[in-house]
């Protein structure tokens, strides 16, 4: 079991607000949870990779926006505060994994405690065997003790196959290089969550990130490439843009990141679908994770959208 908890500002957390959610009916990992009841709104995303051992590597992205807490004056500074008690059931009904967590934190001004640009965001990240499970996340609000609930299923994909296969898409705020072993760091990336996978123009790129597993050599060293699209789609059907690149193997396994201007996609939802063509295998995997584009009145960028820039 791994929790990482670090405050994130984030332009996402106004965005928050506009957020679409889905009704029962939508199949899981379709969009971001959203939580019921007279506390703090917050959002809960996750993403499945390939962990150790023929299990799966969970990770939970928490977001919560300063303007849901309530706020107390504490000398100069402003003081919130948030309790939260995350469970993951089994198919059983047997409690698998818990995570508690108390976050208490100041800010300089009153603006900052009615910003709907700042939150708290963070992960938690579990092993599981592949399949389904129930999640169920209370979080209390330290002031006014309110309390506000998440109950969804969730799938922990299966990478147990010897054919090609991808993790989910993680949908980030930012991504650079960084040292392995430091928090939201995988494969010498640091990789921002975004928990609502939403964007808006002028506050910064759609960054990706994805694992690529079980590539294989079948013809000799001369044929030791993949190639990877990026299908993106907008939310009436319509293919917005196709980039396809190609790659050499570096293994069985391989890390992708990518920043795309955010500038170039109108407003809107959208879906993304990665594909991977094994050209030694012809093995081909792919997998879709949507998310929104929303207009920012502080964009300065004019830029067309007859040209899409890589």
């Amino acid at each position: 079991m791994k929790a990482c908890l670090k405050p994130l500002t984030t332009a996402c957390a106004l965005l928050a607000l506009l957020l679409s959610v889905a009704s029962a009916k939508t199949p899981v990992k379709s969009t971001p949870f959203e939580s019921a009841g007279g506390g703090p709104t917050y959002y809960i995303d996750y993403a499945s990779f390939q962990g150790i051992e023929d299990k799966t590597y969970v990770e939970f992205y928490f977001q919560i926006g300063h303007n849901d807490l309530q706020f107390i004056k504490k000398g100069k500074q402003f003081q919130a505060g948030y309790d939260l008690d995350f469970s993951v059931y089994d198919q059983d009904d047997a409690v698998v994994e818990q995570q508690r967590i108390s976050d208490i934190f100041e800010v300089d001004t009153f603006a900052e405690t009615q910003s709907i640009r700042k939150a708290r965001v963070f992960l938690m990240a579990f092993s599981f065997d592949p399949g389904k499970y129930r999640i169920k996340a209370e979080l209390t609000d330290t002031e006014t003790r309110n309390v506000s609930v998440i109950e969804e299923y969730i799938t922990a994909e299966s990478f147990r196959t010897s054919d090609l296969c991808i993790s989910d898409i993680q949908l980030s705020q930012h991504i650079k290089p960084a040292k392995e072993g430091e928090p939201y760091v995988k494969n010498q990336r640091y990789i921002e969550p975004n928990p609502v996978r939403t964007f808006a123009h002028g506050l910064g790129d759609v960054c990706v990130y994805f694992e690529v597993y079980n590539l294989m050599s079948e013809g000799g060293d001369d044929q030791t490439e993949y190639v990877a699209h990026f299908i993106f789609r907008h939310e009436d059907g319509k293919e917005f843009a196709h980039l396809k690149r190609q790659h050499k193997k570096p293994g069985t396994t391989a890390a992708h990141s990518i920043k795309l201007p955010v500038e170039h996609f109108l407003n809107g939802r959208y879906s993304l679908t990665v594909r991977i063509e094994d050209q030694d295998t012809r093995q081909i995997a792919e997998t879709t994770r949507d998310f929104t584009v929303l207009d920012w009145p502080i964009s300065m960028n004019e830029l067309g959208y007859d040209q899409f820039i890589r």
